[in-house]
């Protein structure tokens, strides 16, 4: 039985990927709305393919264990013959624990924006950019601010663990640095 591939979006793309699938002649559903009857459902007509997104299904993570065969069941509806093309979409904190937990189901995990041809933000926020430019912003800000030495040694520390929660989805707020003498070039 062939495996079958999952898109991930981006949480902060949500309003373009909406946009962008409407525009194509699909729809966005939730997995619940197979989760009735896996035999037959219909579509409003003209629907050329549909998105199911398993997102919801993970918001508790606690319990992703317990609900991953409801999430079994659409992938095996995804392999049989429709007559709309099937996507299966994810918000990219829950891909890595899909692919996990389906290993034996799951091909490869893509990009939905790519697929969606959505052009992405060229501004880029420090979470985004990837290891070798967060490494050159550090070396710069290491050459170009003056002050306390401790200060710029928390500032890399707390920009790294800022970057590493934002990556897995959680936004903690701890930045607290207690020496405020330093002067930017």
């Amino acid at each position: 039985m062939d495996r079958v591939s999952i898109y991930e979006y981006d949480r902060k793309n949500r309003e373009r990927v909406v946009k962008a699938i409407e525009e194509a002649g699909g729809q966005i559903l939730s997995w619940s709305f197979f989760a009735k009857d896996q035999s037959k459902f219909e579509l409003p007509p003209g629907t050329l393919s549909v998105f199911i997104d398993l997102s919801s299904l993970f918001y508790n993570e606690d319990r992703a264990d317990a609900l991953i065969a409801p999430a079994e069941l659409l992938l095996n509806i995804i392999q049989q013959e429709q007559s709309v093309a099937l996507y299966v979409i994810i918000e990219r904190q829950y891909s890595k624990q899909v692919r996990d937990l389906l290993y034996y189901k799951i091909d490869e995990v893509l990009d939905l924006e790519d697929f969606l041809e959505i052009e992405k933000d060229p501004i880029q926020n420090i979470v985004d950019i990837d290891q070798s430019d967060f490494e050159n912003v550090l070396a710069y800000l290491n050459q170009n601010l003056f002050g306390n030495e401790l200060f710029k040694k928390r500032l890399k520390e707390e920009l790294t663990k800022y970057r590493l929660f934002n990556r897995i989805g959680q936004q903690p707020i701890f930045f607290r640095i207690d020496m405020w003498c330093f002067r930017y070039r």
